[in-house]
């Protein structure tokens, strides 16, 4: 409007005047700014929680620099997304700061509030007073719900009015918040099977903490998925491609992708594979509530190919793309089991060194770079200085190392290539594992374990393998040095006493044994209870024999087979003639009798055959408590018997006579 201009005498007269001055240009809304203090801070209104879709309240914080009237009113925009919900709307006003905190509020007398989509409006009943410019107004609106999609909310808006609805004071641009997305509740995720590569379901399960809207999507990261390399694992891989579906299959595109992809179990969800994911999409028509839990089972998928601890990121998404809630939880996996897992030694034989070759058939890739771990049987020891080989080159290209492995809790090698390609799943591999010393003594021996590890030291998979059974060598033959049984009187009928020497090629333990059988027609004449083995008392059971001259019968025997010495025996043969036997057992007191080791012992009161000549051969075999044999020798040479001198011999005659 115009200005009224006049100029007056003292009395009131009036002098000049022009009732119509106009002002150039308009009058504007204030923007709560001023010279500081009071207008040190700009408005600001902050939500009191980041998350998105989250039902919360606002900090509402501002300074006027034009008065506010008592029945005026204020408005509020909040960011695009977000909403005020009437049925939740209410407003607090908190006191001023500074001398008066406590005591008044800039806000008094009573207010309403209104609320329509993004706008919340607080109208002043004008009972209180104007709010002075540079009064610092402090309020709290409850009711407001954020956008649903996380990232930048948005600007809010502000201003103040006249009952009239005149604009008074307006700011725009206030800075909103970063939006984060709400975290699921109860997000399990569970597989069908747990072992390396195997096929299996996955189960999700979740409880939306905000709704999702209809053609939202659950986005799965499987990025937690490492490969044998230690990268990330392509889900593509799953698919079969040897159908003809494409990499880039997805099936939302219906039944063109028909038999080659991933799964869900509920209706209106529909899945599409990516590289390092799953993107569930949720065809519904209404949106998929808060709280109440939703649970799909995706088949088609396949697990990581070794033992690891994986995490899958899951977040629910709008139609757009942008994050609405998300969780994350773990997947433990167990190592696959490896196939067709043998061990063949060089030789059969107990106690010999040698090559040792393992075979098995790769279940999960084994890498360039990947790890052979060779658990031998506990009674096998590994050399110090092991060298390996692959016997397929062609297929396990590069070198192959070896060092004991001393992490094993038996002796074990671990084996590591250095080549260039994986070995696939379904392929053979031989290894060679020089330098291994059977086990010492016969009979069969424990599993063989296998494991492949990435280089880093990941659980492929893990596979055993029978044992083998080993048999005992003869003594004489097999490098030792002879063992030999001499009698301390060779004259037939005297009783002597035999001195036994063997040098034990198989370590004897503290408690082995030591079994000889004599040749037919030796006899005790007394029992043997103890004797000395080098130097240390020894228990000695003794059993007769099955051929005694003068004196036939039969008696229990001692036989054995390539691996072991039956104590227990079959009914005799009595065609078989066999001398009697002395089963020595060590006590446990001296130590292991060492491999090579020189071993004499000898069996005092033994009466020699009364029949001259060479008698048949001498047994000698040790053991192990289980009677499994450690060394044996069941032709030591016999010994001849000579005829004894007659004393006091004496011949006559009836008659010297000749003819007579």
């Amino acid at each position: 409007g115009s200005f009224q201009v006049r100029t007056l005498l003292r009395g009131g007269a009036p002098i000049d005047e022009d009732l119509g001055v106009g002002m150039p240009g308009a009058v504007v809304a204030g923007s709560f700014e001023g010279a500081c203090p009071p207008f040190c801070d700009p408005p600001r209104i902050v939500p009191d929680s980041p998350l998105a879709g989250k039902l919360t309240s606002i900090s509402v914080v501002f300074t006027p620099s034009v008065p506010i009237p008592s029945d005026g009113e204020i408005d509020i925009l909040l960011p695009p997304g977000a909403v005020a919900e009437p049925s939740s709307l209410s407003v607090t006003t908190d006191s001023l700061l500074g001398a008066d905190a406590g005591t008044l509020r800039a806000l008094d007398g009573g207010f309403s509030t209104f609320a329509q989509g993004r706008v919340v409006r607080v109208r002043r009943d004008g009972v209180g007073g104007d709010v002075a410019e540079g009064f610092r107004v402090s309020m709290t609106v409850f009711g407001v719900r954020n956008a649903q999609a996380s990232g930048y909310s948005g600007e809010y808006e502000l201003r103040t009015l006249t009952a009239r609805r005149e604009l008074v004071e307006e700011r725009v641009g206030i800075r909103g918040t970063d939006i984060v997305p709400n975290a699921l509740e109860a997000l399990s995720i569970s597989r069908s099977e747990y072992a390396a590569l195997e096929p299996s379901d996955l189960v999700l399960s979740l409880t939306p903490a905000t709704r999702v809207p209809p053609f939202g999507s659950i986005a799965v990261d499987t990025t937690g998925e490492k490969d044998e390399t230690g990268a990330a694992r392509s889900l593509l891989g799953d698919l079969d491609l040897a159908s003809g579906c494409l990499a880039a299959c997805d099936c939302l595109l219906g039944p063109a992708c028909s038999g080659c992809c991933v799964r869900a179990s509920l209706p209106g969800f529909a899945v599409s594979v990516r590289a390092g994911g799953l993107l569930v999409a949720y065809n519904g028509t209404s949106d998929l509530p808060v709280g109440v839990p939703v649970t799909l089972t995706l088949t088609g998928l396949g697990n990581p190919p070794f033992e690891q601890e994986a995490e899958y990121r899951v977040e629910t998404r709008a139609a757009s793309g942008e994050r609405i809630d998300t969780a994350a939880a773990s997947v433990l996996y167990t190592s696959g089991k490896l196939q067709g897992v043998a061990m063949e030694p060089e030789s059969f034989t107990s106690g010999t060194v040698g090559f040792l070759r393992v075979r098995f058939t790769v279940t999960g890739p084994l890498p360039p770079n990947g790890q052979v771990l060779v658990e031998l049987p506990g009674t096998f020891q590994a050399p110090l200085n092991p060298f390996a080989r692959a016997l397929d080159t062609q297929l396990v290209d590069g070198t192959v190392s070896a060092r004991l492995d001393g992490n094993a809790t038996r002796s074990a090698l671990r084996l590591q290539r250095f080549g260039t390609r994986s070995v696939s799943p379904g392929r053979e591999v031989a290894l060679e594992v020089g330098g291994v010393r059977m086990q010492n003594y016969s009979g069969p021996t424990a599993q063989v374990r296998v494991t492949t590890l990435t280089a880093s030291g990941s659980v492929i998979n893990v596979g055993v393998g029978p044992g083998v059974t080993l048999t005992v060598g003869r003594a004489s033959t097999s490098g030792s040095l002879p063992w030999t049984a001499a009698l301390s009187d060779y004259t037939a009928g005297s009783v002597a006493r035999l001195d036994v020497e063997i040098y034990a090629r198989g370590p004897i333990p503290p408690d082995g044994l030591v079994l000889v059988q004599l040749p037919a027609g030796f006899q005790f004449a007394e029992p043997l209870t103890f004797v000395s083995l080098m130097g240390e008392p020894v228990g000695a059971t003794l059993s007769e024999g099955t051929f005694v001259f003068n004196h036939p019968g039969a008696g229990p025997y001692y036989s054995s087979n390539e691996t072991h010495v039956i104590p227990v025996p079959a009914p005799v043969d009595p065609s078989v003639s066999r001398g009697p036997s002395v089963l020595m057992r060590r006590l446990g007191a001296g130590g292991t009798i060492g491999d090579e080791s020189r071993v004499t012992f000898s069996l005092p009161g033994l009466r020699v055959p009364p029949v001259v000549g060479l008698t048949g051969f001498f047994e000698v075999s040790t053991m192990v408590p289980s009677f499994a044999l450690l060394d044996q020798d069941r032709e030591m040479p016999g010994v001849v018997v000579v005829p004894g001198q007659l004393s006091a011999a004496s011949a006559s005659s009836s008659s010297i006579v000749s003819d007579a």
